[in-house]
């Protein structure tokens, strides 16, 4: 079977089908877009009938199944499945044009990496074959509203745009202009393809053509928008200018191959990352009493967290080399209505920031009144305008159930959008801005600061450089934003009086508008014309098209004057009606639902722990969450998870206290905690059996906590969960309650292997104060060891890593124990090993052994140390002393069966047999070590072990050899974004010089 999308709507053997109705072909179309994604009935219904769909449409909407599933034949009609709340296609690898795409696109963005020029130009050449049109091109408009063709044709342009890169760098300049310049007369403002058109006509001998794609250009933006070229731009102009010479290449035959370039994410040259060489802390103590991170291979057992290659616009040669392209702005929304005047004074602001000027906007107003609507749907019609990329971030100024986003998470989470890999995050935060607003100097972006609480919130976050839009909205004035750093302040009010009609006419249906617009008029007045109520009013109505809007404005009314005795303030009193009135339409188990979850931390939530807090199956739990979304009184932002506006919350957790009672909504609190706390505790035991367990308490009755199949079912779970797992730890830091060190207890093992240090490092601090005011001494001699640990292996900070050490070792003479100050003096080891100081490093694990020998350990911590003592060994040139240690670990980890120790052991007697010329000996331990790294799973240490067993092969002149391991480590840190690429990318140069 095949079906296709890219063009006119098809399916069966490549033929369209006429057959279809135009709603059932229409529907075909969603469907295929989201193939193998459940598609909700509220969207299909969206797509089909856009805002006036019929009283009947739930049952036509399945007779429109049906008629599909009956087109597609009885062998074909099991592809169409109902879900909990819709319906999904399942189509097969090459069955539907649209993945067929992606998946070649993503190969060729792949090759562009790599530096594959050719290979990329095939795949990409395959990818855009597939198009016969424009897309959807025979689907209802609402169709190809809802399913956003627009992002169809901007990932086309994109793949596009990779092609004509690849093509020059196969100095094939013709066809990249025969390519382009149509393109250009339909998008006029796209930067990449005119850097292109130059750099084509320039390499084809026709620089006057180039220069004057230049100045066309500027002459447009200039004139039109009101800003200039991109500094990329503007630079490309200049090169071209003086008749640079790097701008040639020479024409490269068909399938011919280029070597590996320098990958996304990769670090600059000469910033080399951690590696055992430099004292790596992959020997870092695998104890009895200590963290995920405090293990034989710690962080570096962490799975891959390198960006989509497809995220880069490799094509672009206005833009740093290989720069990914961030594109963080939420999704479009699709009821926008009105705020023309708003529209209108932003595009002024913008048209007047002077030469020079940073581009800053601050969108400010009471809550509710669609700051967050407005700055997203004009960021999502601007951002052509921003082609290095468009940057978000919810920085929940006024969240009542969990604390601001501070400018240090936040940075952070720009710095990895900019591609910055984690391993290179400063630790400073002041070197953390320096670096961002250096990544966008390069770049011209567009930033929206969501929901700031105030100036100092986001004055860090300014970019500094004039290229750059920042738009800010939060209900603060601003005032320090404006007077200190020149921005442009725009206050939003409440709708005026005829878009709030326009937003709950276009919501409510053509009809309804004609036939009662007085009724509609009343709605939105008594909203107070404020965005938020009008929408779950507008929501409220939906639910029963068949009424008269009169009915729901006398229920309205009733609902108001009710809380108006008991609320100050007519806009906020408005606001609580809304609210209410749709409360009281839900049924017992959602209206129970809706209040047990303002107890939740946020920022948002699953499936699991709603059917926790109800006790219901979760086949009920699903009906419920849907009568919610339904009536818009929460929000599922991404399959299977949901959001609520702070407004909401702080709602819902009103009526909990005053409905349910204290007792009650801490007995809800707790049992979520224990939901998190419990599931989390057995994620962990998946991801590091080895380490010993906490003690926990039962937990609570009907906590219902999961239990995971596999590794990769729990890694999933925190992969969605763990920026709630961190939001409940503050939540229970605020109380003496366990759960404030549990949880990061829990948490340990995934945020260091996913390189999430510095939340790591956030939680573990507060892990330590709940343990203070406990008083429980044992886990907090373990917690500074583990956050000593890693702030000294993880985030370079040696002198913040030595006072928690101290501290632990301080805290442990209460405890008798002296397993503590073998650990320390391990760490200790590890740490002087990475300053490059191997004598004090030989020193303390020459003390470590001498505790550990007098205690009679024989756990994997013995071995371990002497592994570590010959590591250093090697480095201060005393090779025999390090096989001896070394031998002895081995012999002792195979004692134990703990596979990585024995090829960590093998990968450090490779190392020493290299140094005393044994290349036979040093070739064969390496390959142990390579084969026990493969069978447990261990790729940064394979990659790092690849690295030195082809510096073996290079001494033995075996280049072949050496070019075929190196090309594997290198595949490896390329794929999880390892710094170490660098090092092995220049070994790879050097065979070719």
């Amino acid at each position: 079977m095949k079906f296709g999308v890219l063009g006119p709507v098809r399916a069966g053997g490549g033929q369209e089908v006429p057959a279809l109705t135009p709603m059932v072909r229409s529907l075909l179309a969603v469907l295929l877009v989201e193939a193998g994604r459940p598609v909700s009935e509220a969207r299909l219904t969206e797509a089909l009938w856009g805002g006036s769909p019929p009283q009947t449409s739930k049952a036509a909407l399945q007779n429109h199944v049906l008629g599909l599933r009956r087109a597609l034949g009885v062998d074909e009609a099991a592809r169409v499945r109902r879900t909990y709340d819709g319906y999904l296609i399942e189509v097969e690898a090459g069955e539907l044009d649209l993945r067929e795409f992606e998946q070649l696109s993503g190969e060729g963005s792949e090759d562009l990496v790599a530096g594959r020029w050719q290979a990329a130009a095939d795949a990409l050449t395959g990818a855009l074959a597939l198009w016969r049109g424009d897309p959807l091109a025979d689907a209802l408009p609402a169709t190809r509203d809802a399913v956003d063709v627009g992002r169809i044709h901007e990932a086309r342009l994109q793949t596009v745009e990779q092609l004509a890169r690849a093509r020059l760098e196969l100095g094939h300049y013709d066809r990249v202009i025969g390519e382009i310049e149509p393109l250009l007369r339909e998008h006029p403002w796209r930067e990449a393809m005119h850097g292109q058109l130059m750099h084509a006509l320039h390499g084809a001998g026709r620089q006057a053509e180039a220069l004057t794609v230049y100045q066309r250009l500027r002459t447009g933006l200039v004139t039109e928008l009101g800003v200039e070229p991109s500094a990329g731009l503007a630079d490309l102009h200049r090169r071209i200018l003086a008749g640079d010479p790097a701008l040639i290449r020479t024409i490269t035959p068909a399938g011919a191959t280029q070597g590996p370039s320098r990958v996304i994410g990769a670090p600059d040259a000469g910033q080399s990352g951690h590696s055992r060489e430099s004292g790596e802390s992959d020997h870092t103590a695998h104890t009895a009493q200590g963290s995920g991170a405090d293990s034989a291979h710690g962080a570096d057992h962490r799975r891959p967290q390198n960006p989509d290659p497809r995220a880069a616009d490799a094509a672009n040669p206005v833009t740093p080399a290989n720069a990914v392209i961030p594109r963080q702005l939420p999704a479009k929304i699709s009821h926008f209505t009105g705020r023309t005047a708003a529209l209108a004074v932003l595009e002024e602001f913008l048209a007047a920031a002077g030469e020079g000027d940073q581009p800053l906007i601050a969108l400010v107003g009471t809550a509710g009144v669609g700051k967050t609507a407005l700055a997203v749907h004009w960021a999502h019609r601007i951002a052509y305008r921003y082609p290095d990329g468009c940057l978000y971030v919810n920085l929940r100024g006024f969240d009542p159930s969990q604390e601001p986003v501070t400018p240090e998470q936040a940075i952070r989470g720009f710095l990895q959008a900019l591609g910055l890999p984690r391993q290179e995050l400063p630790a400073l935060f002041a070197d953390q801005v320096g670096r961002y607003r250096s990544l966008a100097a390069e770049r011209r972006l567009l930033i929206v600061l969501d929901n700031a609480r105030d100036a100092e919130q986001v004055r860090e976050l300014l970019p500094g450089n004039p290229a750059c839009l920042t738009l800010v909205t939060s209900r603060d004035r601003l005032t320090g934003l404006v007077a200190v750093d020149g921005a442009r302040p725009l206050r939003l009010d409440t709708l005026p009086a005829d878009e709030a009609f326009d937003l709950l006419a276009r919501r409510l249906g053509g009809r309804h508008a004609a036939e009662e617009p007085d009724a509609i008029r009343e709605i939105a007045e008594l909203c107070a014309r404020l965005p938020l109520a009008l929408n779950i009013a507008a929501a409220r109505i939906a639910t029963n098209p068949h009424l008269p809007i009169e009915m729901f404005v006398q229920e309205l009314r009733e609902a108001g004057a009710t809380l108006r005795t008991l609320d100050a303030g007519d806009r906020a009193a408005s606001v609580r009606t809304v609210f209410s009135w749709s409360y009281r339409q839900l049924g017992g188990p959602a209206a129970r639902l809706f209040r047990l979850l303002g107890v939740h931390p946020g920022p948002d939530l699953g499936l699991s722990v709603c059917s926790a807090l109800t006790a219901r199956p979760r086949a009920a739990t699903l009906a419920t969450l849907e009568e919610l979304t339904g009536l818009h009184l929460l929000d599922q932002h991404a399959p299977g998870r949901y959001v609520q506006h702070d407004l909401l919350r702080v709602f819902a957790g009103e009526l909990g206290q005053a409905v349910d009672g204290r007792d009650a909504s801490r007995d809800a609190e707790l049992l979520t905690l224990d939901h998190y706390l419990h599931s989390a505790f057995a994620a962990e035991r998946l991801l590091q059996p080895a380490r010993p367990p906490i003690a926990l308490a039962p937990p609570h009755a009907g906590s219902a906590p999961l239990d995971f199949a596999d590794l990769a079912e729990a890694l999933r779970w925190y992969d969605a969960e763990y920026p709630v797992l961190l939001a409940a730890a503050r939540r229970a830091g605020a109380v003496p309650d366990p759960h404030a060190w549990q949880l990061p207890w829990s948490m340990v093992t995934y945020l260091d292997r996913a390189g999430l240090w510095h939340d790591l490092t956030e939680t573990l601090t507060g892990s330590l104060a709940a343990l203070r005011r406990i008083g429980d001494i044992p886990n907090l001699v373990a917690a500074h060891m583990c956050l000593a640990q890693v702030l000294g292996h993880r985030l370079n900070e040696a002198e913040a890593a030595e006072t928690h050490f101290q501290a632990a070792l301080d805290l442990d003479r209460e405890t008798d124990d002296a397993t503590t100050e073998v650990r320390v003096m391990a760490n200790l080891m590890t740490l002087r090993g990475r300053q490059g100081r191997w004598a004090e490093s030989v020193v303390f694990g020459l003390r470590a052994l001498k505790l550990l020998r007098e205690k009679g350990e024989t756990t994997v911590l013995l071995p371990t140390v002497l592994n570590k003592v010959g590591w250093s060994h090697v480095h201060l040139g005393r090779y025999e002393e390090a096989l001896a240690c070394s031998t002895e670990a081995l012999e002792l980890f195979r004692e134990t069966g703990f596979r990585i120790g024995q090829a960590d052991a093998l990968d450090t007697l490779g190392l020493a047999r290299h140094r005393l010329g044994d290349t036979a000996g040093a070739v064969a331990c390496y390959e142990a070590a390579e084969a026990v790294f493969i069978e447990v799973g261990e790729r940064f240490l394979l990659a790092e072990t690849l690295m030195r067993l082809g510096d073996v092969h290079l001494t033995d002149h075996a280049e072949a050899a050496a070019r075929e391991v190196w090309t594997r480590s290198l595949a490896i840190l390329s794929d999880i974004g390892h710094p170490t690429a660098e090092q092995v990318e220049e070994r790879l140069r050097s065979l070719d010089r």
